[in-house]
C-alpha cells in the first residue's frame, strides 16, 4: 500500500472546497474534483471512500475556522451573557465575510449522523462552550435556564435565519443594506430572552 500524502489530502479538499464555491454538493462528482486536482479518480477514492465522507472533512475544515473565531470571542467575555452575545457576534461576522461558506454549512452540506457523539466533539466547539457557560450562568443564579442546549440552538438558528433572510433579500427593502442593524436587533432579542428567564416558561 502506498504512503499517504496528507499534503494532497489537504489539496483534494481545498479543491473540493473551490468547486463547492460555484457549485452545489450534488452538481459534483469525484471525477470533477480529480480533474481539478490533476489526479485520477482512484486516487480521490484511497484518500476518501465516496464525495460524502469527502464533504464531510471539507465541512469540518470550515467549521475549525468559524469556531476558532467564535471561541476567541467567547474567551474575551467578562461574563456568561457578555461571551455568548461576543460568540453570536463572531458568527454573525463570519457569515457576513465567508457568505457561501456558511450557506454550504448550515443548509447545503448533508448533515453527518453516523455518530452523532464524534460529530459534535468534531463541529461546533464553539457552542458546545456557550451551552456550558449557559450552565455556568444558571449555577450562579445569573439566568433561569432549564435547557441551556436549547438556549443556544434557539439563539444560534434564530440568527442564522435572519443572516439567510438577509443574504437573499428576503427582508423588508429597508435592511437589504443593514444586516449588521438587523443581526444586532436579533442577537438582543435572543439574549433579552435568556436575561429575562423567558426559557424557563
Amino acid at each position: 500500500m502506498k504512503a499517504s500524502n496528507p499534503d494532497l489530502e489537504k489539496s483534494i479538499r481545498e479543491k473540493a472546497l473551490d468547486l463547492l464555491m460555484v457549485k452545489e454538493p450534488e452538481e459534483i462528482g469525484m471525477r470533477e474534483i480529480a480533474r481539478a486536482c490533476g489526479v485520477t479518480p482512484p486516487t480521490i477514492y484511497y484518500y476518501f471512500k465516496d464525495k460524502d465522507c469527502l464533504f464531510v472533512r471539507v465541512k469540518q475544515d470550515c467549521i475549525a475556522s468559524m469556531d476558532a473565531r467564535m471561541l476567541d470571542a467567547i474567551s474575551r467575555g467578562t461574563g456568561p451573557l457578555e461571551s455568548l452575545r461576543l460568540g453570536l457576534e463572531a458568527f454573525r461576522d463570519w457569515a457576513f465575510d465567508n457568505p457561501r461558506i456558511a450557506v454550504l454549512i448550515m443548509g447545503r452540506f448533508k448533515p453527518d449522523t453516523s455518530d452523532i457523539d464524534e460529530a459534535l466533539r468534531q463541529n461546533y466547539r464553539s457552542m458546545t462552550m456557550a451551552v456550558s457557560l449557559l450552565e455556568d450562568a444558571a449555577k450562579a443564579g445569573l439566568v433561569s435556564c432549564s435547557d441551556p442546549v436549547l438556549a443556544v440552538s434557539l439563539c444560534v438558528y434564530s440568527l442564522w435565519g435572519v443572516i439567510e433572510s438577509f443574504f437573499s433579500k428576503r427582508t423588508f427593502p429597508q435592511f437589504w443594506d443593514r444586516g449588521r442593524e438587523l443581526t444586532d436587533a436579533s442577537i438582543r432579542m435572543c439574549l433579552n430572552y435568556i436575561a429575562c428567564k423567558g426559557e424557563s416558561r
